[in-house]
């Protein structure tokens, strides 16, 4: 069931309620004044009294009447069920005050009655229109029987008990129809309030549930989150420590002798790896104190004067340590383009291969131990 078509359903299940509760008061009404109206007119038989006849073709048109009303009801006319129900017991209580004046303090509460009886079933408005119709029939039924002479003579004081019996029976009746009525409304609107109870604390459940399953699936998110940024991180580190490794690697110190170390240079150089050649040679040298670094260039595939003024850089630094700077593997190229762009490297030491750079670095210690 979708949440559109609850209220019209609900809608049309209050509409088949309302007909069946206002077909069991018309229904109670016709039972009594088909019952009412077979005695009256015995008794007007019996003691050759008029008003007893016209009581009970007051009482067989009441009954008619409500008979009406019912099959209007069915076809779900309320209001107009209720209105006819109304208009016929205001028209019988003025006949039945013309007929039996002693019957005033019965017949005078009738209207209002029988409006109240009829709340349910009628708009707001209508209501209006028939309490003002009540109250101005309650006043002509006071005043019939308070000026006006009888149509009729008195009835024998017995018949007059009895008619004021009967008609407290119908009061009564009508009143306890009113209670009922009421009493069945407040019991629907009871029950009507226990089901929107129940689903309400249904939905509160399913809400809970529902909320309980969203929280569980966020924490379960929220761990996988966490399990991904700890991977993350670790794989960031690692990536670290990986491009550490890489940049020494790019970098390698190789000692070749007891106070010799080369750093071969092998493709470009730019800012960051002429800063990492730097450190690297100064940690070296600082580490093995040795008196001479062979810098190998025979990798290096262009020299410029960002180039060159790097490696004078490394060669100052390093001699500050007291450590001696020979640069090796000078290609024609790029001897070319140290010339061309006017660098000086006359106080640099170059030998043209590697293996020319260490027998200068063994010649050199031989020389000093002499």
């Amino acid at each position: 069931m979708s949440d559109r078509s609850a209220p019209i359903i609900a809608t049309l299940q209050d509409s088949t309620l309302q007909t069946a509760r206002l077909r069991q008061v018309l229904k109670w009404l016709a039972v009594i004044c088909f019952v009412a109206a077979p005695f009256d007119v015995i008794t007007g038989l019996l003691v050759s009294s008029p008003p007893f006849l016209i009581v009970g073709v007051i009482s067989v048109g009441v009954g008619a009447m409500a008979l009406l009303s019912m099959r209007v009801a069915s076809q779900g006319h309320l209001a107009a069920a209720a209105l006819i129900t109304a208009s016929s017991m205001f028209v019988a209580t003025l006949a039945l005050v013309v007929t039996f004046p002693s019957l005033l303090v019965t017949l005078v509460i009738v209207p209002l009655l029988i409006v109240a009886l009829l709340l349910s079933y009628v708009p707001s408005r209508m209501i209006m229109i028939m309490s003002l119709v009540a109250v101005p029939v309650s006043a002509v039924v006071f005043l019939i029987a308070s000026l006006l002479p009888p149509l009729f003579p008195a009835p024998p004081q017995a018949t007059t008990i009895g008619l004021s019996v009967i008609g407290l029976a119908v009061v009564n009746t009508l009143t306890l129809l009113l209670l009922w009525q009421f009493s069945a409304r407040m019991m629907a609107t009871l029950a009507q309030a226990r089901e929107i109870n129940q689903a309400l604390e249904q939905s509160r459940a399913d809400l809970e549930g529902q909320v309980a399953r969203q929280t569980a699936d966020l924490r379960g998110a929220l761990a996988d989150v966490q399990a991904r940024a700890e991977t993350q991180a670790r794989l960031l580190d690692e990536n670290s420590k990986q491009r550490n490794v890489i940049r020494e690697m790019s970098v390698p110190v190789l000692p070749v002798s007891a106070n010799a170390i080369v750093i071969p240079l092998i493709g470009a150089l730019d800012t960051d790896r002429l800063r990492l050649i730097q450190e690297q040679a100064l940690r070296s040298i600082e580490q093995s104190g040795v008196r001479y670094l062979l810098l190998d260039i025979t990798g290096v595939s262009v020299v410029d004067t960002q180039v060159a003024m790097g490696l004078i850089g490394v060669v100052q630094a390093a001699r500050l340590l007291g450590t001696a700077v020979i640069l090796v593997g000078v290609r024609p190229e790029v001897a070319q383009t140290v010339v061309s762009l006017g660098m000086d490297l006359s106080s640099v030491p170059t030998r043209q291969s590697l293996r020319d750079g260490i027998a200068y670095t063994i010649r050199n210690e031989q020389l000093l131990a002499h």
